[in-house]
């Protein structure tokens, strides 16, 4: 009996049972849902709810905590969904859960996933019954052969006699029915001769019974198909099984009733398609695929039911799909020595097939995708029944090949391709020169952006490969898949958020104007919609920035390169294209961090990892490793305790990605010491994990995790460590990996000054990146010698923070990534030399820390000293089409700090921190004008009529007159009317001066700053001041001092926050170089006080540092006031800037009135303007209707007042990676009709 027939009768039998809730979930790889691993526990807990209204309610609270639930992993699911609610009824009820099939689920590991997350939370929850069938395999013997709670039964050990009965027992009742409904007598039927033959040929296989008896219920003589199966004979099919036997005979059969040699090639044709099909297909979408009616493919298949569901005629014209009904017909199928000597004319090549597949997929794409939604110029969101967009525009088949064009190219071999005029490259030139934007389009209505990245990576690689076989490396077609691939990472939120309108319009607005992707679709944009200014030429390498917990020195993407680990004081996993977060380890209840570490917690496991948190006073660092098995390496070391003397915990710990369960605890060791930063590393192939701090070695076996090396530490510079496949470095020593451990050879280096290292991925060379800023390449062999070595750059070009540099190995290949201070370079490692083969510079300027390469090679990131973690696409830093100097002209101005719109909308003004003003024609991005003003400008304003423009610097705010234009390109020479100097008590303020901006009618200025605003008025042709208002606030400066020992007392009046991990402190401690106190110190604490500071065990870590008394003042400062159409209007912040009761009937009199003031025009939102908090980078018009999104290429973090400007359908912002301006001209938006 098969098991699908064994969880149908238990689930039965528990059904009858009124004591119990029953829930089951059938899995099956033939239906889409049922082979979703993601739906089996909200399947359940659905069918839960169903059934007791008190488990129902409990769900709703649940879901309202957690809407993110139905996209967790499964384990959160299960405990979220599952456990929980039942932990919680009163009274305790029982309840059975059925799940069938488990190893037809889609996904890596994707049972392994479901069967660990049950027996995580099975043996804690009493009333949780839970039966599970699957086909054998090796992790279900690791998992349910020990332990509490479990018993595994195994089909296959049921004794023979036992099978045979239920094997007779099926043929009595399914061939009686068979024989009533075909209404044929019983007269020598179904003699016990003939079902023990039967049960003879079965050989214990329940589906070659199933099979049978399908087949003899099959159109035709019933009685004669029953003997012709009894009549085979072993003997003719020796070197087959079973169920091969009877494949044949029913392929042999159905093949006689097709005289028609193209019939039978189609037939083969059909049969092949449905086995290779990445998702069963209805009929018609076999027909319109293959090119055959679909008529002919119901008729071609009406003879092999038995091995294969076929639709009826009603149901051939419905959306039921052709299956297999069992995973040996595949198997079968595809054997040469099986089906392709037995029925050698249905047997086709399976390379050969794919090329097929890939060629009818392909040619469909051409052949039916079409722009589906119709030239707009309303950027609202779709707003049509997309249900029925689908229905009428994508057929089954064009579904099909939208999704697995690239899967079936990708299994296509070279050999199988001609050199010339091949029919597969030709339509794949074809489609990518003038498909692709349908198809993304088609991607945004069928809600596939989750596996955009995948097809396009699948499709540009496989091309690469075949093109490579034939000496090609350069193809248009290969650069169109790849500006595709790099517009999905650049637009992936366009694409998740399923806006399908935004494909023709923010999609093609920002397409950098230089790739091919933009010369061949531009055409599709709305007339006179354009970007101008200084937009990027090629792509930016860039793909995202994360906010991800600065407590970590590593950066640890997951295998599959789609997620990065974040370890905040629980796991979790961060998508890197949509930013969302996933937890993987539990969250654990917060506990008190004044009291001292107990060297008995673990962390993440009986206490949390360390956080953020501005009660922190106990920081650490965690490093990890996510490897291929799934499993997670954690290393977590925490700060020594506030007394004295020092003392620094570490821990090593082994987790499970996919449950989140800890597995054990490899290492842990408590050092009497100073804060100490031990290294982690994997080998290349991953068969070994290095652990070194000040005192010891340690090595595992990632196979048994038993530890093969513990050796005392020779060197105290225990950082210069690097894993190969089968050495390691530490110090200055290369050695052996192995128990013994032996010694092979000395590097003539002194390891203090080496700052990372790390082997290629081959293992013959050992690269070094020095503090000097040099990187330095040596042969790993018996007499190591140093081959070659490069200047990145000096730490003498570095005024603040020293730099240290970071390395990591490609994967694939010898280039090496670099970062050093706020350089990114892509090294390539040559036979005796090194060469920069790709550069380009940190986003904000901020110091990049640590480095790494993706399991694939597909991307890079690093960490930076402001606490992001930038992300990177390899092929684009080293494609030498991209655009990786981000260098201006020299006759343009500096990196610009703020801009607006002036008068006349054609010309806009900004500011830069040089020192210059510029005038800029917007519709072509050129200069128009530029003069010095003053030493740095951060705020410009121009009055509505036209007459003046104001700019403020750190310390002053200047008022310029302007003549009269004739014309937009006329050369405007703008004169010196007034500097207003700052009032002295804003000196020193964080920033001195926030804003500047004109009144309505050009008759006022407002200079803000945080707690002053200073208000002129213009009369008779002169400016005066007009009103100053004030609010109590007089000083805030939030890093006032660098803590000291005291501050750490419970008690002090000082609040503290960690903020990250100090560098310098390395540098200083570890490094012995000088270093400088940061910026905001400068005036208070000489070096050699803060190299004192540094030896402190808490200055590992930079603090923030705050009176008590004043911690409500940095939410108190005003960031930008705008006039009213009367007087003036507050851009609001989160709580009211004025406290006193005076100040705010001030701010009332003169400021602000209703939220409606936003959306004037003479405020921060004009017509086009940011929307705030829910659409990130998405930019509105008066009504609220989304226009166009500006990518994170242009734009990233929070929106600034001076980032943004807008007029009527213009809208202006400077792009803060590198400061430059861009121009966006959208004809037809931002009108309040």
């Amino acid at each position: 009996m098969g098991k699908t027939t064994i969880a149908l009768s238990v689930a039965h039998r528990l059904h009858s049972n009124p004591q119990l809730l029953l829930a089951t979930f059938f899995c099956s790889r033939e239906s889409v849902d049922r082979k979703n691993p993601g739906l089996i526990f909200p399947t359940i807990a659905c069918q839960l709810a169903s059934w007791n209204h008190e488990f129902q309610d409990i769900l709703v609270e649940v879901l309202a905590h957690y809407p993110y639930v139905g996209s967790a992993l499964p384990h959160e699911q299960f405990q979220k969904l599952i456990v929980e609610p039942l932990e919680k009824l009163n009274p305790p009820t029982t309840v059975a859960l059925v799940i069938d099939a488990l190893d037809e689920c889609d996904g890596e590991r994707a049972s392994e996933k479901i069967l660990l997350a049950l027996l995580q939370h099975v043996h804690s929850t009493p009333s949780l019954k839970v039966f599970v069938s699957c086909r054998p395999a090796a992790y279900v013997e690791d998992l349910l052969s020990s332990g509490e709670h479990r018993r595994m039964f195994k089909l296959h050990h049921v004794p023979t006699g036992i099978v045979n009965d239920d094997l007779r027992l099926y043929y009595r009742q399914r061939l009686e029915g068979i024989r009533v409904a075909k209404k044929l007598g019983s007269t020598d039927w179904l003699t016990e001769e003939l079902i023990e033959k039967l049960v003879e040929q079965a050989a214990g296989l329940f589906i070659f019974a199933v099979t049978v008896c399908k087949y003899i219920d099959s159109r035709g003589d019933a009685r004669r198909q029953l003997e012709h199966i009894t009549s085979l004979t072993k003997g003719k099919y020796d070197n087959a099984l079973s169920i091969d036997m009877l494949y044949t005979e029913v392929l042999s059969a159905a093949l006689q009733k097709i005289p028609d040699s193209r019939d039978c090639r189609d037939f083969a044709r059909v049969l092949a398609s449905v086995v290779h099909a990445q998702q069963p297909l209805t009929i018609n979408a076999l027909g319109q695929l293959l090119g055959v009616e679909p008529s002919i493919v119901y008729d071609l298949l009406r003879d092999v039911h038995s091995i294969l569901f076929v639709p009826n005629e009603f149901g051939a014209l419905s959306d039921e799909v052709v299956h297999i009904f069992h995973a040996s017909f595949p198997d079968y199928m595809t054997a040469r020595n099986r089906v392709g000597e037995k029925v050698p004319s249905i047997y086709i090549n399976p390379q050969s097939h794919q090329l097929e597949m890939s060629l009818c997929c392909l040619r469909c794409l051409n052949r039916e995708l079409k722009r589906i939604l119709p030239l707009s110029k309303d950027p609202s969101p779709l707003d049509t029944d997309q249900c029925h967009l689908l229905q009428t525009h994508i057929s089954k088949a064009l579904s099909y090949a939208i999704i697995y064009w690239a899967d079936h190219f990708s299994s296509t071999v070279p050999d199988e391709l001609r050199d010339e005029g091949d029919p597969l490259l030709e339509e794949l030139q074809q489609f990518a020169s003038g498909k692709l934007l349908f198809w993304f389009e088609c991607i945004c209505l069928l809600n596939a952006s989750g596996i955009v990245i995948r097809i396009l990576v699948k499709g540009k690689n496989s091309l690469m490969s075949l093109l490579s076989a034939r000496g090609l490396y350069r193809h248009p077609t290969l650069q169109l898949l790849e500006d595709a691939y790099h517009a999905a990472n650049e637009f992936f939120p366009i694409l998740q958020a399923a806006y399908a309108k935004h494909i023709y319009l923010t999609f093609l607005l920002f397409l950098p104007q230089e790739t091919s992707l933009y010369r061949h679709y531009s055409h599709y944009l709305p007339p006179d919609w354009k970007v101008t200014g200084q937009q990027r030429r090629t792509w930016n390498p860039l793909v995202r920035s994360l906010g991800l917990s600065p407590f970590s020195d590593t950066v640890t993407f997951s295998p599959d390169e789609r997620n990065i680990l974040d370890v905040d004081y629980y796991m979790a996993s961060a998508n890197i294209l949509s930013s969302v977060q996933l937890a993987i380890s539990q969250i654990l209840p917060e506990s008190s961090v004044f009291s001292a570490w107990d060297y008995e917690k673990i962390p993440g496991v009986d206490a949390p990892f360390p956080k953020t948190d501005s009660n922190n006073l106990q920081p650490g660092m965690v490093s990890t490793i996510w490897l291929p098995s799934g499993k997670i390496v954690s290393c977590c070391t925490l700060l020594s305790d506030i007394e004295m003397p020092h003392r620094c915990y570490c821990y090593v710990s082994l987790w499970d990605s996919e449950t989140g369960a800890h597995i054990r605890l490899l290492h842990k060791t408590m050092e009497g010491t100073n804060m100490f930063l031990p290294v982690i590393k994997s080998s290349p192939d991953f068969r070994y994990v290095g652990y070194s701090n000040p005192s010891v070695q340690l090595f595992w076996d990632t196979e048994t995790w038993d530890e093969i090396i513990f050796l005392s530490s020779h060197t105290r510079f225990y950082r210069c460590f690097a894993v190969s496949n089968s050495h390691y470095l530490v110090g200055n020593e290369i050695r052996d990996v192995s128990r013994e451990s032996p010694l092979l050879s000395n590097l003539d280096i002194e390891p203090q000054q080496v700052a990372s290292c790390v082997f290629s991925w081959d293992g013959q060379v050992i690269v070094l990146g020095l503090i000097s800023g040099f990187v330095e390449v040596w042969r790993v062999a018996s007499s190591s010698e140093m081959v070659a070595n490069l200047q990145l750059s000096s730490i003498a070009d570095y005024s603040g923070a020293l730099p240290l540099p970071s390395l990591a190995s490609s994967p694939r290949s010898n280039f090496i990534v670099v970062c050093f201070g706020t350089e990114l370079y892509l090294l390539l490692i040559a036979d005796d030399g090194i060469a920069c083969a790709g550069y380009c510079r940190s986003p904000y300027s901020a110091h990049l820390r640590a480095v790494a390469y993706s399991l694939g090679g597909q991307f890079v990131a690093c960490r930076d000293n402001n606490g992001l973690v930038h992300v990177w696409s390899a092929e684009a830093i080293f494609d030498p089409t991209v655009d990786l100097n981000t260098s201006r002209d020299e006759s343009t101005p500096g990196s610009t700090s703020c801009l607006t719109y002036m008068a006349d909308s054609r010309l806009c003004l900004s500011g830069a921190h040089d020192g210059t003003l510029s005038i800029w024609e917007c519709d072509t991005g050129s200069l128009v004008q530029t003069w010095a003003a003053q030493i740095n400008v951060i705020a410009v304003s121009a009055s509505s009529d036209g007459r003046f423009i104001a700019s403020s610097g750190l310390e002053e705010t200047r008022i310029w007159s302007l003549p009269k234009m004739d014309c937009p390109d006329s050369k405007l020479k703008p004169q010196l009317e007034l500097i207003i100097a700052a009032p002295p008590e804003t000196i020193g303020f964080i920033p001195a001066i926030c804003a500047v901006t004109f009144s309505s009618d050009s008759t006022m200025l407002a200079i803000v700053t945080g707690f002053i605003v200073d208000i002129w008025k213009l009369t008779e042709s002169k400016w005066q001041r007009y009103t100053l208002l004030k609010t109590s606030l007089t000083r805030f400066v939030p890093n006032d001092d660098a803590p000291v020992a005291d501050d750490f007392i419970q008690g002090s009046s000082s609040l503290l926050r960690a903020l990250r991990f100090n560098y310098q402190w390395l540098a200083h401690f570890y490094h012995k170089l000088h270093v400088r106190p940061p910026f905001y110190l400068r005036q208070r604490i000489s070096e050699a006080e803060y190299e004192k500071s540094l030896q402190q065990c808490r200055s590992a870590f930079e603090w923030w540092k705050l009176s008590e008394a004043n911690s409500t003042i940095a939410n108190t400062s005003h960031s930008q006031l705008y006039f009213s159409l009367d007087e003036l209007a507050n851009h609001e912040m989160i709580l009211q800037p004025w406290e006193d009761d005076k100040s705010k009937e001030l701010e009332v009199k003169y400021f602000w009135k209703t939220k409606k003031e936003y959306y004037r025009r003479n405020g921060i939102f004009k017509t086009l303007h940011p929307i705030f908090n829910h659409r990130p980078n998405w930019i509105a018009d008066t009504e609220g209707r989304l226009c166009f999104w500006v990518p994170e290429s242009h734009f990233r973090g929070t929106w600034l007042w001076y980032s943004c400007a807008s007029d009527g359908d213009r809208f202006a912002l400077i792009s803060r990676d590198d400061s430059n301006l861009i121009f966006v001209h959208v004809p037809g938006t931002g009108t309040t009709e």
